[in-house]
């Protein structure tokens, strides 16, 4: 009887057990899928798209600077359908789901719009934490935490460098030229 028991309560939890880890599969698979979607839809500037993915209380958090960046979705999604940026894909996705509400850490890789002549268009990536959470049976994002995108890490470090180089070169050569005046005979 206790064997019956045990054979039966065995296969309950691996029958159920099974479901759960298929049912978190099947979310997590639809998280990234939806991320794709949210992505595609900014680089097509597709509003509707935006609107369906992004929560009500969505908002955008920048973890640089000094951490008090946020932007509303209204905010948000004016400022995706005012720039054109092209989305790379995601990388080193991990994705934790507790009943209705996940959290997705990963890469990003994109092409941010070019903001003048020192912050060209170019492929970059950053460190982005997702919240999602499913209202009303689908999936939607409520937060993005963004870390700081490296390429432009790397420009404003070289910018200091270019800028402070040449205010060492404006002063060496009026120096120079300052030693190099003609003395007046009288």
């Amino acid at each position: 009887m206790c064997d019956a028991i045990f054979k039966a309560g065995v296969a309950s939890f691996l029958l159920f057990g099974s479901q759960a880890l298929a049912s978190v599969e099947a979310d997590e698979a639809e998280i990234l899928a939806r991320s794709d979607q949210w992505m595609n839809g900014m680089d097509r500037q597709d509003r509707a798209v935006l609107e369906t993915i992004t929560g009500d209380a969505y908002q955008l958090h920048l973890l640089y600077g000094d951490g008090r960046d946020v932007t509303s979705r209204r905010d948000w999604i004016d400022g995706a359908l005012k720039r054109r940026w092209r989305h790379n894909g995601y990388e080193d996705v991990n994705i934790v789901v507790r009943g209705d509400h996940a959290v997705m850490l990963s890469r990003l890789n994109f092409a941010p719009p070019a903001n003048g002549f020192l912050k060209p268009s170019v492929n970059t990536s950053g460190a982005i934490v997702d919240i999602w959470e499913r209202q009303s049976g689908e999936w939607r994002v409520v937060g993005r935490y963004a870390g700081r995108w490296t390429f432009f890490e790397w420009l404003d470090r070289f910018a200091g460098f270019l800028v402070g180089g040449a205010i060492f070169g404006l002063i060496g050569w009026l120096l120079g030229r300052r030693r190099k005046k003609p003395s007046v005979a009288s």
